[in-house]
């Protein structure tokens, strides 16, 4: 697998999504190694590019919390693809809840009485990375989706 600037964080560490925490480290290992400044100005290594791109790929797949919130993204842009939602809304229409660990999680009653949910941190992510302005989510037992619209400014911090 190539990793291209669209590749996902998978595929720039060579490994399946289904890859183990331990095949994730040792990839990132070698790719760190393969491709580090210092060997590009050897000759053997690639740009520096290249290397940040693998860096930022540990920095998430390797914290579990951190690929767990980047897979359900993944999944949620593939949805957004191949899903027709139940519902759209404004981030404002969600419930606000403040998580024990401070950051705000948002949540939209479904109609199987469960509840479409997403995280301020996964927001925060999404309004860096995304340009659409919407993200499809998930109920968490059925399977209904829901489109919400972030606001421009909308961060983790500000909820809104």
């Amino acid at each position: 697998m190539a990793a291209s600037e669209g590749a996902s964080l998978y595929d720039v560490l060579d490994v399946a999504p289904s890859a183990t925490a331990e095949e994730i480290r040792a990839a990132y290992r070698a790719k760190a190694l393969a491709s580090h400044p210092d060997k590009a100005a050897m000759g053997g290594g690639r740009d520096a590019g290249s290397f940040r791109r693998v860096q930022e790929a540990w920095e998430t797949l390797g914290v579990p919390q951190k690929r767990m919130e980047y897979d359900r993204r993944q999944r949620s842009s593939e949805a957004a693809c191949a899903v027709t939602w139940h519902d759209e809304l404004p981030l404002a229409a969600m419930d606000v809840d403040e998580g024990e660990d401070g950051q705000r999680e948002f949540s939209y009653p479904c109609r199987c009485g469960d509840f479409f949910e997403i995280s301020g941190v996964e927001i925060e992510s999404i309004t860096k990375t995304w340009t659409s302005g919407a993200v499809v989510v998930p109920c968490r037992t059925c399977s209904l989706h829901i489109r919400v619209f972030l606001p421009e400014s909308c961060t983790a911090e500000t909820g809104a």
